[in-house]
This record gives C-alpha cells, structure tokens and sequence, in this order.
C-alpha cells in the first residue's frame, strides 16, 4: 500500500513562487530547503523570543520547541518534507503555517488565543487567516498516516 514519494520540489521557509514547468498543475519551485535552524528561528519569532539573539544549547532550545510544537524541530522539519515528498502540501502553505498547525494541535487553544499567540512579533492575526492555513495543514497531516505509521 505504500508508494515512494515523488520527486520532490525544494522549498525555503519564503513565499510560495510558481512555476508551470509544461504540466497542468503549477508546482512549487523554491530555492533552498529549509534547515532545522530555519526552523529554530520562525519558531523564535512564533514564541515572541527576538531571532537574532543567540541560541541557547541545543537541548534547550529544543525543550523550549518541544513544549510549544509538540514534537522537535527536526520532527516537523521532516513533516514538512514528507508533505512535500508526498504532494498533500497545500497549495500556499508555507514552514510558517506548519507551525502554527503544530500550536494549535498541542494546545488546542481557543480561535483569540491562537491568532494571538501565532502572529508573533507581528501581533495578532485574522481568525480566518488562520483557519485557512491551519486546517488544510492538519488535513495533510492526517493524510501522513499510511506511510509514517507502521500496522506490524
């Protein structure tokens, strides 16, 4: 039932660029993939915690991402990739959206709460923006299960 994943675009924690390279369904065409650093630094702005101050130890900082994701900064690096990988990528998800999806599935927190807490230094943000990025995501998410969860 498992199938390889395709070949898979490169992405950067950017904007979304497109690019129809001859196919009927635009693909993304991104720069660079993203490092667990880049994923470190959103998740800094995420946490109201200034990027360009130093990084604490390793074990630190991913304690501190732990207990606001849910999972470590590799961890939803590769979630990231393997939605990708995969193509259940929405179509103007970025790394960013991946982690705001992340927030609310540990925290579950009220719709206020949440699109205080995710818009970072850049205050809050539209109850809608985040339902529309973050429930596509968790979607996506769930559609994972057949290749990352093992029934032997």
């Amino acid at each position: 039932m498992d199938r390889p994943p395709p070949q898979a675009t490169r992405h950067t924690v950017g904007p979304v660029l497109r690019s129809h390279q001859g196919q009927a369904s635009a693909k993304r065409a991104r720069a660079d993939e993203p490092t667990v650093h880049d994923v470190y630094l959103l998740a800094k702005d995420i946490q109201n915690r200034f990027p360009d101050e130093a990084f604490s130890p390793e074990a630190t900082e991913d304690r501190r991402f732990r207990s606001f994701f849910g999972c470590g900064a590799a961890v939803a690096l590769m979630a990231w990739q393997m939605l990708n990988a995969y193509e259940f990528l929405p179509d103007s998800s970025t790394l960013v959206h991946l982690l705001w999806a992340l927030f609310f599935l540990k925290r579950y927190p009220t719709e206020e709460h949440a699109c205080s807490t995710v818009g970072g230094s850049q205050g809050a943000i539209d109850p809608k923006t985040l339902r529309k990025h973050i429930w596509p995501l968790i979607t996506a998410l769930s559609d994972l299960e057949p290749h990352v969860v093992s029934m032997f």
